[in-house]
């Protein structure tokens, strides 16, 4: 079975017990890849969040107009805008600059996290992440 079999595009898992959705903090994940986008989401939604989602930097402006978000999970290698740039305009902006942004991405060389944090990211995961690890930070940033 692939991926693709078991994750579908903006797939909603059951919720689970707890926090309804419209009471639950919304997230906005940004990632090209739509395996990572799916899955990140999914994790996100079963733990309880609601979930929106983008495919590049120029759409995740677009939802952040849409909605407000309680946390930005970039990813940081995007065509167009990369993640770091998407970064430093969100934490520019008045309206949006208190948002928590989490960066998960596939670069882990020491100046591309050292350029993410200058840029305000508010915490780094280099790819493939752990979920259990992704859900405590993703709680952690929340909870500032």
């Amino acid at each position: 079975m692939e991926l693709d079999d078991i994750i579908a595009i903006d797939m909603e898992p059951p919720r689970p017990r707890g926090i309804p959705v419209q009471d639950a903090p919304r997230i906005l994940v940004c990632d090209d890849d739509r395996a990572i986008r799916d899955l990140v989401a999914w994790q996100m939604r079963d733990a309880g969040y609601d979930v929106v989602l983008a495919r590049h930097a120029a759409e995740a402006f677009d939802r952040m107009k849409e909605y407000q978000f309680s946390l930005v999970v970039m990813d940081g290698q995007m065509p167009g805008m990369d993640g770091t740039e998407a970064v430093k305009r969100i934490k520019g902006d008045r309206y949006l600059s208190q948002i928590p942004v989490l960066m998960l991405t596939a670069r882990t060389a020491h100046d591309h996290v050292l350029a993410a944090l200058q840029n305000g990211a508010d915490d780094y995961m280099a790819k493939p992440v752990h979920a259990t690890e992704l859900l405590r930070r993703v709680q952690k940033l929340l909870a500032r």
